[in-house]
Protein backbone atom coordinates (compact mmCIF):
# COMPACT_ATOMS: atom_id res chain seq x y z
CA UNK A 1 0.00 0.00 0.00
CA UNK A 2 2.89 2.13 0.80
CA UNK A 3 4.49 1.99 -2.38
CA UNK A 4 1.41 1.87 -4.30
CA UNK A 5 0.93 6.21 -2.63
CA UNK A 6 4.71 6.62 -3.18
CA UNK A 7 4.23 5.56 -7.11
CA UNK A 8 0.97 7.72 -7.38
CA UNK A 9 2.37 10.36 -5.48
CA UNK A 10 5.75 10.45 -7.92
CA UNK A 11 3.57 10.35 -11.11
CA UNK A 12 0.97 13.25 -10.00
CA UNK A 13 4.44 15.69 -9.26
CA UNK A 14 6.15 14.53 -12.64
CA UNK A 15 2.96 15.10 -14.21
CA UNK A 16 2.79 18.73 -12.42
CA UNK A 17 5.60 19.45 -13.30
CA UNK A 18 5.43 18.53 -17.16
CA UNK A 19 1.56 20.03 -17.58
CA UNK A 20 3.23 23.58 -17.80
CA UNK A 21 6.08 23.14 -19.86
CA UNK A 22 6.30 25.06 -22.84
CA UNK A 23 5.00 23.77 -26.43
CA UNK A 24 7.70 24.60 -28.44
CA UNK A 25 11.38 23.71 -28.22
CA UNK A 26 11.90 26.48 -30.30
CA UNK A 27 10.76 28.62 -27.53
CA UNK A 28 12.75 26.28 -25.06
CA UNK A 29 15.85 27.69 -26.25
CA UNK A 30 15.24 30.80 -27.40
CA UNK A 31 14.47 31.91 -24.05
CA UNK A 32 16.08 31.99 -20.27
CA UNK A 33 15.94 33.71 -16.94
CA UNK A 34 18.62 36.27 -16.20
CA UNK A 35 20.19 37.54 -12.67
CA UNK A 36 22.82 39.74 -13.08
CA UNK A 37 24.41 39.50 -16.19
CA UNK A 38 24.07 36.14 -16.28
CA UNK A 39 21.19 33.86 -18.59
CA UNK A 40 19.84 30.50 -17.87
CA UNK A 41 18.80 28.85 -21.04
CA UNK A 42 17.86 25.23 -22.21
CA UNK A 43 20.41 25.95 -24.80
CA UNK A 44 23.67 23.72 -24.70
CA UNK A 45 24.42 25.42 -28.21
CA UNK A 46 24.33 29.16 -28.73
CA UNK A 47 26.77 30.48 -30.96
CA UNK A 48 28.61 33.60 -29.98
CA UNK A 49 28.31 36.52 -30.54
CA UNK A 50 24.06 36.35 -30.10
CA UNK A 51 22.52 39.56 -29.44
CA UNK A 52 19.30 39.22 -27.01
CA UNK A 53 16.74 41.33 -26.33
CA UNK A 54 16.29 41.37 -22.20
CA UNK A 55 12.95 42.10 -20.65
CA UNK A 56 14.40 43.52 -17.09
CA UNK A 57 11.31 42.33 -14.64
CA UNK A 58 10.65 45.58 -12.45
CA UNK A 59 7.01 47.50 -11.52
CA UNK A 60 6.80 47.82 -14.99
CA UNK A 61 8.36 45.82 -17.16
CA UNK A 62 12.10 47.60 -19.09
CA UNK A 63 13.60 46.55 -22.49
CA UNK A 64 17.33 46.54 -22.96
CA UNK A 65 19.24 44.82 -25.75
CA UNK A 66 22.84 42.81 -24.97
CA UNK A 67 25.15 39.97 -26.47
CA UNK A 68 25.58 36.59 -25.22
CA UNK A 69 29.26 35.91 -25.93
CA UNK A 70 30.69 33.03 -23.65
CA UNK A 71 29.61 30.26 -21.60
CA UNK A 72 29.32 30.67 -17.37
CA UNK A 73 30.64 27.87 -15.21
CA UNK A 74 31.24 29.60 -11.93
CA UNK A 75 29.63 31.28 -9.06
CA UNK A 76 31.99 34.33 -9.36
CA UNK A 77 30.36 34.88 -12.95
CA UNK A 78 26.86 33.59 -11.76
CA UNK A 79 25.48 33.46 -8.70
CA UNK A 80 23.14 30.73 -9.83
CA UNK A 81 26.26 28.47 -9.81
CA UNK A 82 26.92 29.28 -6.48
CA UNK A 83 27.66 26.21 -4.17
CA UNK A 84 23.91 26.23 -2.17
CA UNK A 85 22.41 26.53 -5.29
CA UNK A 86 24.28 25.31 -8.33
CA UNK A 87 22.85 21.49 -7.39
CA UNK A 88 19.29 22.43 -8.33
CA UNK A 89 19.91 25.61 -10.93
CA UNK A 90 22.34 23.39 -12.65
CA UNK A 91 19.74 21.01 -13.63
CA UNK A 92 17.34 19.91 -16.03
CA UNK A 93 19.17 20.96 -19.18
CA UNK A 94 20.29 24.11 -17.81
CA UNK A 95 22.90 25.80 -19.65
CA UNK A 96 24.88 29.45 -18.08
CA UNK A 97 26.03 32.37 -20.74
CA UNK A 98 27.64 36.09 -19.94
CA UNK A 99 25.69 38.65 -21.15
CA UNK A 100 27.63 41.88 -22.26
CA UNK A 101 25.12 44.81 -21.80
CA UNK A 102 24.76 48.31 -20.19
CA UNK A 103 21.84 47.54 -18.38
CA UNK A 104 21.70 47.41 -14.58
CA UNK A 105 19.85 43.92 -14.14
CA UNK A 106 18.81 41.81 -11.01
CA UNK A 107 16.02 39.37 -12.24
CA UNK A 108 14.91 39.59 -15.89
CA UNK A 109 14.16 37.60 -18.99
CA UNK A 110 16.38 36.89 -22.45
CA UNK A 111 14.82 36.29 -25.23
CA UNK A 112 16.25 36.07 -28.76
CA UNK A 113 15.32 34.42 -32.44
CA UNK A 114 11.81 35.44 -31.37
CA UNK A 115 9.67 37.66 -33.56
CA UNK A 116 8.16 40.66 -31.86
CA UNK A 117 9.25 40.24 -28.21
CA UNK A 118 8.06 43.07 -26.93
CA UNK A 119 4.61 42.01 -27.92
CA UNK A 120 4.89 38.99 -25.59
CA UNK A 121 4.00 38.62 -21.75
CA UNK A 122 6.84 38.41 -18.92
CA UNK A 123 6.32 37.87 -15.52
CA UNK A 124 7.93 36.74 -12.41
CA UNK A 125 6.39 35.63 -8.72
CA UNK A 126 8.26 33.93 -6.05
CA UNK A 127 7.77 30.51 -4.34
CA UNK A 128 8.74 29.63 -0.95
CA UNK A 129 12.47 28.97 -2.48
CA UNK A 130 12.95 30.45 -5.61
CA UNK A 131 11.68 32.61 -8.47
CA UNK A 132 9.14 31.57 -11.25
CA UNK A 133 9.51 33.32 -14.41
CA UNK A 134 6.74 33.10 -17.15
CA UNK A 135 6.40 34.22 -20.65
CA UNK A 136 2.41 34.39 -22.27
CA UNK A 137 1.38 35.04 -26.09
CA UNK A 138 -2.60 35.95 -25.98
CA UNK A 139 -2.57 34.47 -22.68
CA UNK A 140 -0.71 31.00 -23.39
CA UNK A 141 1.89 30.23 -21.25
CA UNK A 142 4.49 29.80 -24.09
CA UNK A 143 7.81 29.10 -21.68
CA UNK A 144 8.48 28.94 -17.74
CA UNK A 145 12.18 29.01 -15.93
CA UNK A 146 13.01 28.25 -12.20
CA UNK A 147 15.67 30.32 -10.17
CA UNK A 148 16.58 28.39 -6.99
CA UNK A 149 17.35 30.61 -4.48
CA UNK A 150 18.56 28.24 -1.54
CA UNK A 151 16.51 30.29 0.96
CA UNK A 152 13.05 31.03 2.11
CA UNK A 153 11.16 33.31 1.02
CA UNK A 154 7.50 34.78 1.05
CA UNK A 155 5.85 32.78 -1.72
CA UNK A 156 3.15 35.30 -3.79
CA UNK A 157 2.74 33.02 -6.99
CA UNK A 158 -0.69 31.54 -5.65
CA UNK A 159 -2.32 34.95 -5.51
CA UNK A 160 -1.52 35.92 -9.74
Amino acid sequence: MIRFLLATLVLLIGLSVHAVAPKSSKTIKTIGWMTGKCLVIKNSRVNFPQQITIVILEKTNRFSVGTIYKKASTAKECGALSADRRNVNDNHGNNFYLVKTGAKINLAIGVFGINRPKQLKYNLCATIEGVLFSVKRNKSLIWEGYYYLGYDIEENCSAQ
